[in-house]
Order: structure tokens, then C-alpha cells, then sequence
């Protein structure tokens, strides 16, 4: 009996450390004017973005995937936190959580020149 309840709680363990480290990845967003990520336009709103592990961010809206593009994550200096950058075109640059940021690539907005 004690060996069941003993695999139990580690079994237990185990699958709620797999889940926090899934759910660090995920971030609720809310963006107040037009925003263009990837070439594509999304609209104000809350959206759920995803972090893939290969570094793509995604933009859900529900279930639906709105737009997505590659990103690097770096920890946060003396930035804002839980905070939105967006250039003057409306390119966004930069998503703030808590303890680290998405900053997107030049690259990643499509159709866009910075020479």
C-alpha cells in the first residue's frame, strides 16, 4: 500500500512540474490598436500567445491561430513589465512579461525595409 500511494505522489509530482514549465510559455495579451506582427494585421484585442521551442510566438485568438512569428527571448532590464512596444508604423518590437521578453526580429515583419 505504501509503495502505490508513495508512486501516486510522485507520479503527481512530476506531471504538475510538467505542466507549471508547459504554462511559463503561454502569456495573456491585450492589444489596444491595430498591430502588425509578421506582416499580418491583428486587431485590439486579448489574445493568447504561445512560445514554441523553436522560438516562434504565436497569436491566438480562442483556438485560432491569428498570426506567428519568430522571436528571441531575453531577460528583462529595466523595461516595463507586462508591457506592449510598438514602433510608429505599428510594427510590434517587443512583448514584456513578468521576468523576460519576446523581442521580434527585424526579419520578422514581412514586406518591411529598415535600410
Amino acid at each position: 500500500m505504501r509503495k502505490i500511494i508513495l508512486f501516486t505522489v510522485v507520479v503527481s509530482l512530476v506531471l504538475c512540474m510538467a505542466s507549471t514549465a508547459a504554462m511559463a510559455k503561454n502569456h495573456k495579451v491585450k492589444l489596444h490598436t491595430d498591430t502588425v506582427v509578421a506582416g499580418k494585421i491583428i486587431k485590439p484585442g486579448s489574445y493568447l500567445v504561445k512560445l514554441s521551442d523553436e522560438g516562434k510566438l504565436g497569436f491566438y485568438k480562442g483556438r485560432k491561430l491569428v498570426a506567428e512569428s519568430i522571436v528571441t527571448m531575453e531577460p528583462m532590464d529595466n523595461e516595463t513589465p507586462n508591457s506592449v512596444s510598438v514602433d510608429v508604423e505599428g510594427n510590434l518590437k517587443e512583448l514584456r512579461f513578468k521576468n523576460e521578453k519576446a523581442v521580434f526580429t527585424k526579419h520578422s515583419n514581412a514586406g518591411q525595409t529598415t535600410e
